[in-house]
């Protein structure tokens, strides 16, 4: 299978996935309004975040060792069973006592039994997103796809049933969800561990896995941090789960637009660690892509003024100028995303690191000045958003310059 039937066949199916968590967002703003819908954000956020730290960029790291050094699937799984075991006793322990220094908002976790709740399904999606690096390897096509979008599969059904109800449990809901998930992953990744020779986890390549895995996860880290962040200001200097709901309306558009990016990057660096193949990123890197980029995003925040009423309601009117100025610049950063996982592949995953901690910084500072020195903090989040965005971009786009030059 060629390599742009692969993207075809993953940017169909897995747009289920995103449309899911559309439909998600859409049910919970829609019935159980935009205070909920930011208390669903927060907790979405911290699953997040806790996710990204539990995979810690493992899976880059499993495709490296499978390709390049040939590590047997077997010895990862096990690495991957035991390492899930250690980390959800780090997680409780570590949340547990962020929570007696004052260091985790009561909006998302507050007792014993919800740290409980949200550890295993944390456990299970890290789990998930570890053997998907493994199971990339073996198959990049609708299978693949499949198993990629399972959690948003299985969390919808689950949030509908909440909503109708009218439970808003959404540590209970991420557990209920995450035990199908869990149950899937097994099932799809026994036939590779049966046809994989088991080898000594003492020839275990430690340092090869630490060094690629190790800027992916900073990379990830990065990514979700800002968001969290971003609620952080707005519940400590603008408001509370209301306005976090208004925010999280734009941002959930803005990086619903870039998941199928998201979706294809593994796959794009999966094939460019095997091949010198860069006649994708040729094609469009052109500087009238850019321009039409611009058109869109100008059409897609016209359209908004009708769009938010019309669906989400008359409520949500207040985040139409949020959104507005985070999806503008969508298009652009969607372009300028394809060459994070060319850059990698070319053996510089740090200059992505380093970029993806400059534009966290930057929207932190310029956060911080425009809250001290305005009075439209909601709308000035976005426009800092934005901000880092652009300068994000316009480093990555440097820097793939520099490729050339540099190897």
């Amino acid at each position: 299978m060629s390599l742009k039937e692969k993207l075809s066949y993953n940017l169909i199916i897995q747009s289920i996935g995103p449309t899911l968590s559309f439909l998600t967002i859409f049910i919970i703003a829609k019935f159980g309004g935009a205070e909920v819908q930011g208390r669903y954000a927060s907790v979405t956020a911290w699953i997040n975040l806790a996710v990204v730290i539990g995979t810690f960029g493992f899976p880059q790291g499993f495709i490296y060792l499978i390709n390049k050094l040939y590590v047997s699937p077997k010895v990862l799984f096990k690495f991957t069973s035991f390492y899930c075991l250690v980390f959800i006793v780090c997680f409780n322990l570590i949340v547990l006592t962020l929570i007696e220094l004052n260091m985790v908002s009561p909006l998302v976790l507050s007792t014993l039994s919800q740290v409980i709740l949200i550890s295993l399904p944390v456990t299970m999606l890290v789990f998930h997103g570890l053997l998907r690096g493994i199971y990339l390897t073996h198959n990049q096509s609708i299978l693949f796809a499949a198993f990629s979008i399972l959690p948003a599969t299985f969390l919808f059904p689950f949030v509908l049933t909440g909503v109708i109800l009218h439970q808003y449990n959404f540590h209970l809901i991420y557990l209920v969800s995450s035990i199908p998930v869990l149950i899937t992953v097994l099932i799809l990744v026994k036939p590779i561990l049966n046809s994989s020779e088991s080898s000594s986890i003492k020839t275990f390549p430690w340092t090869a896995l630490f060094n690629h895995g190790t800027n992916s996860f900073l990379q990830a880290l990065f990514f979700v941090l800002q968001p969290i962040i971003a609620y952080w200001f707005i519940n400590k200097y603008i408001g509370g789960e209301l306005e976090i709901g208004y925010f999280n309306l734009g941002l959930f558009l803005f990086q619903g637009f870039l998941v199928p990016i998201g979706m294809v990057a593994p796959l794009l660096f999966e094939h460019w660690t095997k091949n010198d193949d860069q006649n994708l990123i040729m094609k469009f890197n052109r500087f009238k892509v850019f321009f039409i980029e611009l058109i869109i995003g100008g059409m897609l925040a016209l359209l908004l003024n009708y769009f938010i009423p019309l669906v989400f309601g008359s409520e949500y009117i207040p985040s139409i100028q949020v959104v507005q100025i985070l999806l503008f610049i969508t298009p652009v950063i969607f372009h300028v995303r394809v060459l994070i996982p060319a850059i990698h592949s070319k053996g510089y995953p740090q200059y992505n690191t380093i970029i993806g901690l400059a534009r966290l910084l930057v929207f932190i500072c310029l956060s911080y000045v425009w809250i001290l020195n305005s009075s439209n903090l909601l709308v000035g989040l976005a426009i800092c958003w934005t901000t880092s965005e652009i300068i994000g971009a316009l480093l990555t786009l440097r820097a793939y310059n520099l490729l050339p030059k540099t190897k």
